[in-house]
């Protein structure tokens, strides 16, 4: 993406149930936070965004 559209911004958007798993993980958190990657959480059952965050650390 970045060498195709460098201006278009991306990112990762995930269920509030593989964020609570995954992202409680340390070293996912330390990658998520080194490069700087937002991420949306998403209840998948309302359709709606329930977080959207540039750096996760806490559980939802």
């Amino acid at each position: 993406m970045e060498l195709v559209d460098p201006e278009r911004k991306l990112f990762l958007a995930v269920s509030r149930g593989v964020y609570n798993g995954l992202f409680s993980q340390r070293a996912i958190q330390v990658i998520a936070q080194r490069y700087k990657l937002p991420i949306l959480v998403v209840d998948v059952e309302s359709e709606e965004i329930v977080v959207w965050t540039k750096s996760p650390t806490t559980e939802i």
